[in-house]
């Protein structure tokens, strides 16, 4: 087996197209790690900071996260999140931004809520009707940065793709045409579960080959085009605030590990040639602890993060016994129950 292993490295690094993909897949990792540990050490500062009533600039902070309409909110953490409202609030940016980098072309976000009924059956509703059965505890601006990430990806292809069928296509004739041939519509389903609220974002934006689903999660993968949205808010990245083009493809991979923090997940269905259907998971039980790498554990403490090849992951060199009792002592932060 060691032979075998040795072998598929060794023609992984003999790749036709020179690309060496072991030290591609170190890098993932790294960043993967890194990001993971930035976002846990990023929410305890801005959590600390809105907790605090001694420090000066909280309510600056507090504008740039948070709405300063936001309730029910202590730190960054809030106990009644609706989803349906902040949908509706970032497709409404989304689309802003989507026409003023497409000539004034964007999709209609459709925003369905479907509750779920005490005998197991989903109803749907439209976003104004009982908003507060979708609430739950979570962290709105991780929230909005999801679906922000979520929502670009999907106005961009489907524009694209309606560009491709209508080659003439400009700002002034688009205002005039007739609906019925408009960009198809996105849809965004809302449904709060017994252990999940489940968040669906449906497009029908030409989907992905199944030979680029491999590579959609890697921080080297973009479908942005960096010349079109560079000089608009759409290129803007929602997790730094810049036009950076070198992040350009963070996206989707800090989408997940935004969503994997608390227990959730994100998971990508396409149909090439006709769209993608997202799956933003987010737990609600209040069970559900920091969902982080081994090598983040173990390090800074008496661990190694290290990368090394084939992605295993480098051993403390504590003794087994002192280990276990350093995991069971880790602190964890666990989101309240609703």
């Amino acid at each position: 087996t060691t032979n075998n292993n040795n072998n598929n490295k060794q023609d992984l690094l003999e790749h036709d197209d020179g690309t060496n993909y072991i030290k591609l897949q170190e890098m993932e990792d790294a960043l993967y790690r890194f990001f993971t540990a930035r976002v846990g050490l990023r929410l305890l500062t801005e959590h600390h900071v809105l907790s605090s009533s001694n420090w000066n600039n909280q309510q600056s902070l507090r504008d740039q996260l948070l709405s300063s309409t936001t309730p029910h909110i202590v730190g960054v953490i809030q106990n009644n999140c609706d989803p349906v409202s902040c949908v509706s609030k970032v497709a409404k940016e989304v689309q802003r931004q989507t026409k003023e980098t497409f000539g004034g072309i964007s999709p209609d976000i459709e925003i369905v809520s479907g509750k779920m009924k005490k005998d197991g059956d989903i109803r749907e509703s439209d976003k104004d009707d009982d908003e507060e059965e979708t609430g739950f505890t979570y962290i709105p601006h991780h929230l909005q940065y999801m679906l922000t990430e979520l929502l670009k990806n999907s106005c961009r292809a489907t524009v694209q793709r309606y560009l491709q069928q209508n080659p003439h296509m400009d700002s002034s004739s688009f205002s005039t045409i007739s609906k019925v041939s408009k960009p198809e519509p996105i849809r965004v389903v809302i449904v709060k579960g017994k252990e999940d609220v489940t968040i669906k974002v449906a497009d029908r934006g030409g989907g992905v080959p199944r030979s680029v689903m491999k590579q959609i999660f890697t921080f080297a993968h973009s479908t942005s085009n960096h010349q079109e949205e560079s000089k608009t808010d759409f290129g803007k990245n929602a997790f730094t605030g810049s036009h950076q083009s070198a992040l350009n493809g963070f996206g989707l991979p800090m989408t997940r590990i935004y969503a994997r923090y608390f227990g959730g997940e994100l998971t990508l269905k396409s149909m090439e040639g006709y769209g993608l259907d997202a799956y933003l998971y987010l737990p609600r039980l209040g069970n559900a602890c920091e969902n982080l790498p081994q090598r983040v554990l173990s390090s800074p403490g008496e661990g190694d993060s290290t990368p090394k090849a084939g992605g295993s992951g480098t051993k403390s060199s504590l003794p087994p016994q002192h280990l276990q009792q350093q995991q069971q002592q880790q602190h964890h932060a666990v989101m309240p129950p609703v």
